[in-house]
């Protein structure tokens, strides 16, 4: 079933506020009713009107994004764990942790290279 590529408002909508929480256009294309990611960037490069409101949103995404890392790196709940009589650090939580930020920080770097593309 071909997906939809029809530039309406309401998809523009969805959209920009899909990403200006923090959504990236892989998971927006796996929403019912949503263009591909490629029609998405055909149209940041197409349509000077929906340049300025994916720009926009791509600056709030980076700011979600920041903040989930403030989040991820402040949250100590599962830093602990029990062995035997003892509490001793999850090194494994710790390091997930550590790899959703790096992530995240690569995200971001590449963001800010792209000066938020087209």
């Amino acid at each position: 079933m071909a997906r939809p590529s029809k530039y309406t408002p309401e998809v523009v909508d969805r959209i920009c506020e899909g990403l200006s929480e923090g959504q990236n256009l892989t998971q927006l294309a796996r929403q019912e009713g949503m263009p591909s990611r490629a029609t998405v960037l055909r149209w940041a490069n197409d349509k000077p009107e929906f340049r300025k409101q994916y720009q926009e949103a791509h600056q709030f995404r980076a700011e979600c994004i920041a903040d989930e890392m403030i989040d991820i790196a402040d949250d100590v709940s599962r830093d602990w764990k029990q062995a035997g009589n003892r509490r001793v650090l999850d090194q494994d939580v710790i390091r997930r942790a550590r790899t959703r930020i790096e992530a995240r920080k690569w995200a971001l770097s590449r963001m800010q290279l792209k000066k938020h593309h087209p």
